[in-house]
């Protein structure tokens, strides 16, 4: 697997993390051990996880460079695990964005304004291009300064970076909110127009964590819920998001 595209520092391109189970098994070879981690891995089953996290909100910890840089580390001290996942969350992109959006302890992610019209789409905030020193782009800082830092004191043990699908993220800002059917998005139009913004958003994570030194990407999403015969609406977005998430930084 050729590495050339990546940043001369990438712990891919240096070989940092070459001889780790996880990355000798994303690259087809016979890792050591079968590598293990854990989907929410840094969180609330950590009582130091809950310490850092007293007097700050979900997104300000997320945007924290230091202390996301901790939280990711937290269960790679603890239990030694084959990889520290990104502490973050699906809806900063969002954030970063300039979209209005909050996550409510015991609610979840809360919107503003929930888009519901072409128009709410087209008055989504401008994401520019990357390095473009716009006012998104510089909001990323945070980020891949969280990342270095995680990298910096991860050493030979690699970082799993991963973002929401279009779907998931046009779901929650069409809903407004968590639902468990999701009947605002499951309008087809809406759901359409929905995830050609999530598609534009989901995108960002890929200008922050993976560039920084992430070595791997995941995506989270959910289309259960789809109005059957009209599931196909999330393909070409998400498709679009799977390709940019494999082309170089």
């Amino acid at each position: 697997m050729s590495f050339d595209a990546l940043p001369a520092d990438h712990p891919l391109a240096t070989g940092a993390t070459a001889d780790s189970a996880l990355v000798a098994a994303l690259e087809g070879r016979t890792p050591t051990h079968r590598p293990v981690w854990f989907m929410r891995q840094a969180g609330r089953s950590l009582p130091e996880y809950l310490k850092v996290r007293e007097g700050t909100t979900m997104l300000e910890s997320c945007l924290e460079p230091a202390l996301a840089a901790e939280i990711t580390l937290q269960p790679v001290r603890r239990y030694g695990v084959d990889a520290g996942i990104f502490f973050s969350d699906i809806v900063v992109p969002l954030k970063v964005a300039g979209v209005g959006v909050d996550i409510a302890p015991g609610v979840g992610p809360v919107f503003d304004h929930p888009i519901r019209t072409m128009a709410d789409v087209d008055a989504l905030p401008a994401l520019g291009e990357p390095g473009d020193g716009s006012a998104v782009d510089l909001a990323l800082d945070p980020i891949r300064e969280a990342v270095r830092l995680t990298v910096a004191q991860l050493g030979s043990t690699p970082l799993i970076g991963f973002a929401g699908a279009p779907f998931t993220l046009a779901a929650y800002m069409v809903q407004g909110r968590p639902s468990r059917d999701h009947m605002a998005a499951r309008e087809a139009h809406v759901v359409r127009a929905g995830c050609v913004g999530g598609a534009r958003v989901v995108d960002l994570p890929r200008r922050g964590p993976i560039p920084a030194s992430a070595g791997a990407r995941g995506g989270i999403g959910r289309a259960g819920c789809l109005i059957p015969g009209r599931g196909r609406c999330p393909r070409p977005p998400t498709s679009r998001s799977a390709r940019e998430a494999r082309a170089p930084p």
